[in-house]
């Protein structure tokens, strides 16, 4: 019977065709290229804010490293690669939103300002009432308590009054005289960067506020990267054997601490 078996498998492997044979490999088995697979280039963009150039520093550094990937290898690494890309989009719907939360309170800032004090011009020299550091001048805040002062009081002055409104306008003036000449200033130190003329609006760490420091008091407008509503820690390849790991933001904060 062993015999007879052995016969019978004999026959069998001649019988079989190559190509029969050939069928039972698994095609997952075969590299792309060799199994005559053809696959549609991905193409090379990079999500951004639509009109709007992102120059937070955590951005950028998943744009440098979402750069690397694609370099080493759009294929090899085309899962970190989406995995970048998904963090990158997550930024930059943060950044919208802590900017859209600036202008929200800057607004209110604004308004309030105005509602108080009607007689203040809504900006002076280009710059907005509500980016002047009028609350750390101290003339204006003594001219401020003054005019608070004569307005609660029953029998007003309408002399005196108008005196501390004047006084108030004209320290306001002189407020924002030092800022734009301090931005006049930092622009030709500085051309390269953006100040003044809404450069403070722009969200992000790293972005230069300008000497206006108001729009900080703005939701996380003016926090770090790892300030809003979490832009992911560590981006993808994970030390195996990537080109490389975009450091989250606590880990750059630790690295900044240490290096002082």
């Amino acid at each position: 019977m062993h015999e007879r078996a052995v016969q019978v498998a004999a026959q069998h492997k001649r019988r079989t065709r190559p190509e029969r044979r050939l069928s039972t490999v698994q095609m997952t088995d075969v590299e792309p290229e060799k199994a005559g697979e053809v696959r549609e280039q991905e193409a090379d963009t990079v999500p951004l804010l639509s009109g709007t150039e992102v120059r937070d520093p955590y951005y950028q550094e998943l744009v440098a490293l979402r750069a690397s990937l694609v370099e080493a290898g759009p294929r090899r690494y085309a899962d970190k690669i989406r995995a970048v890309e998904e963090q990158m989009k997550d930024r930059a719907v943060q950044l919208q939103r802590d900017s859209e939360r600036a202008a929200a309170a800057r607004e209110r800032v604004r308004d309030a300002l105005l509602e108080q004090y009607p007689f203040l011009p809504k900006e002076l020299h280009g710059i907005p009432l509500e980016d002047l550091p009028l609350r750390d001048d101290d003339e204006f805040v003594d001219a401020e308590q003054e005019h608070a002062r004569l307005a609660a009081e029953p029998v007003r002055s309408a002399v005196t009054l108008r005196a501390a409104e004047d006084r108030m306008r004209a320290r306001a003036e002189k407020v924002a005289d030092v800022a734009a000449a301090t931005e006049e200033a930092l622009r030709e130190r500085l051309p390269f960067v953006e100040v003044g003329n809404g450069a403070a609006a722009q969200h992000g760490a790293g972005v230069v506020a300008g000497v206006r420091g108001a729009a900080g008091a703005a939701g996380g407008a003016g926090q770090g990267p790892g300030g809003g509503e979490g832009a992911g820690g560590a981006a993808a390849g994970e030390g195996h054997g990537g080109p490389g790991q975009a450091a989250g933001p606590t880990t750059r904060r630790r690295r900044r601490s240490a290096t002082r």
